[in-house]
């Protein structure tokens, strides 16, 4: 990476982004500090399995990677909201599948 291509600062509004400046198939997630903090990998096909991975997935379940702070937040801020308006959350399907999800990123047993 060059002085013009030094790594941007996250946006105020996430902690993470996905780095376009990086022209290769294996696409980096930028956090905080500037640092790659994951990659999303590029695979080809496997000569007998099949289970590629091609760029624009791979770019894909970068951006879904960098937006899961602010998507756990806004989930957790979800459901508290709809408990606000709803007496018996636990009845609802979609308020099940997100505690869920929020067990999962949070690795608490749901």
């Amino acid at each position: 990476m060059t002085e013009s291509q030094s790594p941007q600062p996250a946006p105020v509004h996430t902690p993470w982004h996905v780095d376009s400046l990086v022209e290769c198939p294996n696409v980096h997630i930028i956090g905080t500090d500037g640092r790659t903090l994951a990659v999303a990998f590029q695979r080809d096909d496997h000569p007998r399995l099949g289970q590629g991975i091609t760029v624009k997935e791979a770019r894909e379940h970068a951006c879904l990677m960098a937006a899961a702070p602010e998507l756990l937040e806004a989930l957790i801020e979800c459901r508290e909201r709809l408990a606000l308006y709803v007496d018996h959350t636990e009845d609802l399907i979609a308020d099940m599948k997100a505690a869920k999800a929020i067990a999962k990123a949070t690795g608490a047993q749901a």
